[in-house]
């Protein structure tokens, strides 16, 4: 049995989007066989009454309620701002006293807490790879932009790349949920390893619903993640 650190910027539970419900099974399964302990932001209080919920599925889960002040770390890019916390800092430095033997770091943006734990295996979980999506949401939405917004977007798709490039490979091993991905991410770090673990459904509880006249799609995708509007769009429009 292991001990395991799962280190995630948004909460596991409820599980109400494709990221929440990878998450969420993963810790399951994990929790089956090892003893996991998964800390997490909240970023409303809302979703504090979540954590006694998760820890049924773990050893233990910690909520760590996040604040705006914590954005204002200017020397850090954008997106990581947002995700930096002295309270997060200082809970990891009591945990570090566990001697977990694999830290599981959810998504690049967390990769800032890497150092907290020095003498743990480290494992990189990627849903996305962040600059390619940012990328593609700027080729789809550029037209529509003006000049300034256009290129103030350019800069943040490189920022996020060099992030990405920078912590690769500081991981031995990372997971991501497409050859596609893999491809990408194996073109532009050459040390490490990286590995596919595919998106996947419960089918002992979600049962298909056949029916051979309706012209209806159901479609569950968040819709403030822009590839799932975009896909919608697409929908309509074809």
């Amino acid at each position: 049995m292991l001990k395991i650190l799962f280190l995630t910027p948004y909460a596991p539970y409820p599980p109400n989007s494709g990221a929440s419900v990878r998450r969420l099974e993963l810790i399951k399964q994990l929790g089956e066989r090892h003893a996991i302990t998964v800390v997490s932001f909240a970023f409303y209080k809302s979703e504090l009454p979540f954590e006694k919920k998760l820890s049924k599925h773990c050893l233990q889960a910690l909520f760590v309620r996040n604040s705006l002040w914590s954005r204002f770390y200017w020397k850090l890019p954008y997106f990581v701002r947002p995700l930096r916390s002295l309270r997060m800092q200082r809970l990891l430095k009591k945990l570090e006293k566990n001697r977990f033997d694999v830290v599981i770091i959810d998504s690049i943006y967390m990769a800032q807490y890497y150092d907290c734990f020095p003498d743990s295996y480290k494992v990189l979980f990627e849903h996305n790879i962040e600059s390619s999506l940012l990328e593609r949401e700027l080729l789809l939405e550029g037209k529509n932009l003006g000049k300034r917004v256009f290129e103030k977007k350019q800069r943040d798709v490189a920022a996020v790349r060099s992030y990405e490039d920078g912590n690769w490979p500081r991981f031995p091993l990372r997971i991501v949920v497409s050859e596609h991905d893999k491809l990408e991410l194996d073109r532009r770090c050459k040390t490490g390893k990286t590995i596919v673990a595919k998106n996947g459904i419960d089918t002992a509880s979600i049962l298909p619903v056949y029916s051979d006249s309706t012209q209806k799609i159901l479609f569950m995708g968040k819709l403030s993640y822009f590839p799932n509007s975009d896909a919608v769009n697409y929908f309509i429009k074809q």
